[in-house]
C-alpha cells in the first residue's frame, strides 16, 4: 500500500499558504468571521460577509461558497464551507466536515489542499490528530492519488501538532500517510537554491 496522503503543518496565516485550494470553516451566527475564514473574506474584500449580510448564505452544514482569490492570496481559490450551530458541534461533525474539505479538494483536482482544524480551537487539534487523520485518509483510499495536507496551526502548538500526528501516523496509517516537518522543507528549499546558484 503507497503513501496516499502527506501532512505538513503551516504556521503562516492562510492568505500566505501555498497551495492549488483552500477550505475554510464558518459557523452560523459568527459576525464577524472567525480563523482561516475571517482572514481570507478580510483579503477577499468581504465577500463572504456581504453574502451573509444579504443571507444568500448562512453557515449551514452543507452550504459552500467558491471564490477565487485573483492573486490576494497565494492559492488562486478558497472554499468556504458552513459548519452549523457552534454549540453542537462535535467530533463526530468535525470528522464528517473535515472528510467532506478533502472529498471537495480532490473533487476540484487539487493535490496541494490548505485546511485549518475545521472548528476546532488551535489547542485542541493534537487531540483530535488521529480522528483528523482518518477524516483525511477516507477520500483518499479510494482513489489511491497522492495528496499533500498543509494544515494551518497556531505557532504555540505546532510542536504539540507535530507531535500528536507523527504518533497518529505510525498508529493507524503508517503505510499511507507520512509527516513532512518544516525543517525538511526548509533544508529541501536551501539545496534547491544552491543547486541553482551552482549551475549560474
Amino acid at each position: 500500500m503507497s503513501v496516499v496522503l502527506r501532512v505538513e503543518l503551516e504556521t503562516r496565516p492562510v492568505e500566505r499558504a501555498g497551495g492549488d485550494l483552500a477550505v475554510a470553516g464558518f459557523f452560523e451566527g459568527d459576525r464577524p468571521l472567525r480563523g482561516a475564514a475571517g482572514r481570507a473574506d478580510w483579503r477577499l474584500c468581504g465577500l463572504v460577509s456581504k453574502a451573509l449580510l444579504e443571507q444568500r448564505c448562512l453557515g449551514a452544514p452543507g452550504e459552500e461558497i467558491l471564490v477565487p482569490t485573483l492573486g490576494r492570496m497565494r492559492v488562486p481559490r478558497v472554499l468556504f464551507v458552513g459548519l452549523g450551530e457552534r454549540g453542537s458541534f462535535d467530533r463526530q461533525a468535525l470528522a464528517k466536515s473535515s472528510e467532506e474539505a478533502v472529498q471537495r479538494g480532490l473533487d476540484m483536482g487539487a493535490q496541494r489542499l490548505v485546511l485549518e482544524a475545521l472548528g476546532t480551537p488551535p489547542e485542541q487539534v493534537p487531540d483530535e490528530a488521529v480522528g483528523l487523520l482518518g477524516a483525511f485518509l477516507a477520500p483518499l483510499r479510494a482513489r489511491r492519488s497522492l495528496l499533500t495536507l498543509r494544515l494551518l496551526v497556531a505557532a504555540a502548538e505546532s510542536a504539540r501538532t507535530e507531535s500528536a500526528f507523527r504518533a497518529a501516523i505510525l498508529r493507524v496509517a503508517p503505510r499511507e500517510a507520512s509527516f513532512v516537518s518544516g525543517r525538511q522543507q526548509v533544508v529541501s528549499r536551501s539545496s534547491a537554491s544552491r543547486g541553482a546558484e551552482q549551475a549560474i
